[in-house]
């Protein structure tokens, strides 16, 4: 699914980034293996690749913790390519004063604007809670990912989200005795009408995942039938389920309709894959999502995005990691960590460059010399 233009990282900088203090790196356009064992840094280095490239953390929404223990700040610097295009990128963390964003020196406000110009997709073993956890957090993968696919779905999401948090403040002095039913009918109309319209978009993005996702997961699996289903909470009529609902609400003083109560599962045929997959099955969907999202995004933008893995090729049996290795290696930049050097992969993709990660520092791997007895 290539566009003929694709993001890449060619210079990344850190500066008092947790583990490490001063960092500088040159990168390939081809894949990048940062090797070593666990606890080092490699997944410090991916995130800070996610930051510099979306303006945001993947792994955590407390971002003042990317700031290295001791220091009062953090800098994440890269010099991104886009086509032919060029950029500097800049993220900068301040103790008690927070994040700010800059592209060419020049500042940027909202991660959603500072993320557009350097597409990514990411890959973390902790998402796996994704597949096998609450409903919430499928509904939060999704929606960031509808979120750059959509122009208006996440200020519909937010306006929906702010709808929600009124409704729910006057439901909570209805259960206490308060009159409330004059003020709680408008927002309950705005919670319907944008709760109709989260659901449209989220149906736009799985409509246009269906066919990349299935693909991915059959090339990684070889197992046909994979799907991301949506499923509603109550009868699918907003209108109708606000009102069968209306009693219960008042009794527990939140809203009990509408999309931030629907689940979005992944499935193969129709078995759940969230209570009946195999570790290696739920691996499997999570990368396999990861790498739909990322052909929908290059069909969306004309750009292919940085992808970004951590510890893939974990949990996935030896058919299934060469299946892996294979997809990674028709690929452009595309950054990885392991704990195993990746000889698979270097057959698979000569031109794949290994770096060797340690407490603060990174370095050029070398394949150890062979021994002779």
């Amino acid at each position: 699914m290539a566009s003929g233009r694709s993001a890449r990282i060619r210079r990344l900088s850190l500066v008092q980034v947790r583990t490490y203090e001063r960092l500088v790196l040159e990168l390939d356009a081809s894949p990048v293996v940062l090797v070593g064992p666990n606890g080092v840094g490699k997944t410090n280095l991916l995130e800070a690749c996610a930051v510099v490239l979306s303006g945001a953390s993947p792994r955590t929404s407390s971002e003042l913790r990317l700031i290295r223990e001791g220091a009062e700040s953090a800098r994440i610097s890269a010099r991104v390519q886009v086509g032919d295009d060029v950029h500097e990128r800049d993220v900068t963390f301040q103790a008690g004063r927070g994040k700010s964003l800059r592209v060419d020196g020049n500042v940027v406000r909202g991660v959603e604007a500072y993320g557009e110009g350097s597409p990514v997709s990411t890959f973390l073993p902790e998402r796996l809670l994704v597949i096998r956890g609450a409903p919430a957090r499928r509904r939060a993968l999704v929606d960031s990912i509808t979120a750059r696919v959509v122009p208006s779905a996440a200020t519909t999401l937010r306006d929906y989200t702010a709808a929600l948090q009124q409704r729910n403040t006057l439901l909570r002095r209805a259960r206490g005795g308060a009159s409330v039913d004059a003020q709680l009918a408008p927002w309950t109309e705005q919670a319907i009408a944008l709760g109709a319209a989260v659901r449209e978009h989220r149906t736009l993005l799985l409509d246009r995942v269906a066919e990349p996702f299935a693909a991915r997961f059959a090339q990684l699996t070889g197992l046909d039938g994979a799907q991301f289903t949506q499923e509603l909470r109550g009868s699918g009529d907003l209108v109708a389920d606000s009102e069968e609902v209306a009693a219960h609400e008042r009794r527990r003083g939140s809203s009990l309709f509408g999309p931030h109560l629907d689940d979005l599962l992944p499935r193969i045929e129709e078995r759940d894959l969230r209570a009946f997959g195999s570790a290696g099955e739920q691996r499997a969907a999570l990368l396999a999502f990861t790498f739909a999202t990322r052909d929908v995004l290059t069909e969306h933008t004309g750009v292919e995005p940085v992808l970004l893995l951590d510890e893939p090729w974990s949990e996935l049996d030896a058919d299934r990691r060469r299946r892996l290795t294979s997809m990674v290696a028709q690929l452009g930049q595309c950054i990885i960590t392991s704990t195993e050097p990746p000889s698979h992969l270097l057959d698979a993709a000569p031109s794949a460059v290994v770096l060797a990660v340690s407490s603060g520092q990174v370095d050029p791997w070398h394949a150890p010399a062979p021994t002779t007895e």
